[in-house]
């Protein structure tokens, strides 16, 4: 007699290094690091950070990360008609989709062995301007014009560090001692990112 299981529920869809969702205790583990410890503390380029390289930047590699973040924001020009003649009543993740699917138009894969450094110039321009595709389309559907790029920094760093120049942010040794490499993500893990 076959069993049966609603939708995917319990059924372990991959596995990750990068993150562990712990739904029934309401904890999300990005690297070894609680959310919660992160949340308020760090830099949204500090977390991309942790996530590319398992661990927190030091001040150089932090500022190294955000002006190759800040270099990286300018959009091809048929992606920005495109947010312009997108209908002004479709969902954000759908308009994100397809300008993301563009993007693949105009960067291209880098030939050789697809390894994680060889892939990061991808990551950190891909990273950079999905923001961008957003706040465009929010401005587009508005009506307003759409502000050139900036790729300069403007803002003094608020970031505290510690003499070494990485962030006091310590893992709870609950999570820093799980095997990363083994964590199932099954199914029933809920969206990191919200539907708007």
């Amino acid at each position: 007699m076959a069993v049966t299981s609603p939708g995917l529920k319990g059924i372990v869809a991959a596995t990750t290094r990068i993150s562990d969702v712990l739904g029934d205790e309401g904890i999300l583990i990005y690297a070894g690091y609680d959310i919660n410890e992160l949340a308020g503390k760090v830099s949204y380029e500090e977390v991309v950070y942790l996530l590319w390289h398992d661990e927190l930047p030091n001040k150089e590699q932090l500022a190294k990360l955000k002006a190759d973040l800040r270099a990286a924001r300018t959009l091809p020009a048929p992606v920005v008609e495109f947010l312009k003649s997108a209908p002004k009543d479709a969902n954000v993740m759908d308009v994100l989709r397809t300008g993301v699917s563009m993007l693949g138009l105009y960067d291209y894969a880098p030939v050789g062995p697809q390894t994680p450094e060889a892939l990061l110039p991808r990551a950190i321009s891909l990273t950079a301007k999905v923001g961008v595709i957003i706040a465009y389309f929010h401005r587009a559907r508005q009506g307003k014009p759409l502000p050139p790029i900036r790729t300069t920094s403007t803002r003094r760093p608020t970031s505290s560090t510690s003499s070494t120049g990485r962030r006091r942010v310590p893992r709870q040794s609950r999570h820093s001692t799980w095997p990363m490499s083994s964590m199932p993500t099954t199914a029933s893990t809920p969206p990191l990112f919200p539907r708007w």
